[in-house]
């Protein structure tokens, strides 16, 4: 038996085909809308984040997030920053701590995930330079 299965444009599956013998079937549809099932994707309030701290200093902030499914949200982080460290937990929030003496622009990202689809945050840290007290170097 072959069967042939056409979706038209009001989403109306036509199915023909020549069986060998009469038969009765059963045969057990099931549709959804979206391309995952149903699910929606997470959102943020922010999808980009910009932060200023001051060179040799920690800096604190939140990635918001929500899901319309209600599903529960992981975060983790994302693109490596090259001149500090990102850690984030499981309620959105972040620490940022510059590299020793940095100072300039670093970028990083978290994404946040409802384990079927997920978002990233793009994070930017505009470090600024302190002026350190001289060190006097003795021989």
């Amino acid at each position: 038996m072959a069967l042939k299965f056409v979706q038209n444009k009001e989403n109306k599956i036509r199915i023909s085909g020549k069986l060998a013998c009469l038969a009765t079937s059963v045969l057990a549809l099931s549709a959804c809308g979206g391309g995952s099932g149903g699910n929606s994707a997470p959102s943020l309030s922010q999808a980009s984040l910009s932060i200023t701290t001051l060179e040799d200093n920690a800096v604190t902030g939140t990635v918001v997030a929500s899901d319309s499914d209600g599903d529960t949200l992981g975060y983790s982080v994302g693109a490596s920053q090259t001149n500090g460290s990102l850690t984030v937990n499981q309620d959105g929030s972040f620490v940022y701590t510059p590299s020793a003496d940095f100072f300039g622009e670093d970028t990083a990202s978290i994404t946040v995930s409802d384990s079927i689809e997920a978002v990233t945050a793009t994070l930017t840290f505009s470090v600024s330079n302190v002026n350190d007290l001289p060190v006097i170097q003795t021989s």
